[in-house]
């Protein structure tokens, strides 16, 4: 994992930590940390994956035999616990006085699209980026989100 030391969208050193949560795989004194870009709003992770390996390891390896039935059966336990997020995130979000309607979104690593449905749901604008083409089809037809093909580079979004 790199340390993300500037916003990754608009390079804004000034952040401020907004979460730390904790997992079954990283404990909370090494859990995923969260930061509010100050200049942008971005809500970004404080840690990234930067090896072609590890991308492949922790996003493509482990689904690539998953045929659409798991998809579905997967997306259906994922929208319960991302309706949770959803509403942890518009918390969080409220606390720091950033208004959401007509909020963007941008998941990267979006897998099923389940968490952008439940967002685009509340009227926020979404797209998200998956290595695996055949989620951003599945998530298209079912869920009726934008979910490109590939990793997230730098500029790929910009405009």
């Amino acid at each position: 994992m790199k340390p993300v030391t500037a916003c990754p969208v608009c390079g804004a050193a000034e952040r401020r930590r907004v979460a730390r949560v904790a997992t079954t795989y990283s404990p909370r004194q090494r859990g995923l940390a969260y930061a509010y870009c100050c200049r942008c709003s971005l809500l970004y992770a404080e840690q990234v994956i930067d090896t072609a390996e590890g991308l492949y390891g922790a996003y493509v390896k482990p689904y690539e035999d998953l045929d659409e039935q798991d998809f579905l059966r997967d997306t259906t336990m994922r929208l319960q616990r991302h309706a949770y997020r959803v509403q942890w995130l518009e918390e969080r979000l409220a606390a720091i006085g950033r208004r959401l309607v007509g909020a963007e979104a941008l998941e990267i690593g979006a897998r099923d699209g389940s968490l952008l449905a439940l967002l685009k749901a509340k009227g926020w604008d979404t797209v998200g980026i998956d290595p695996m083409q055949r989620y951003a089809s599945w998530a298209k037809r079912h869920h009726g989100v934008e979910i490109r093909d590939g990793y997230f580079r730098a500029g790929a979004f910009a405009g």
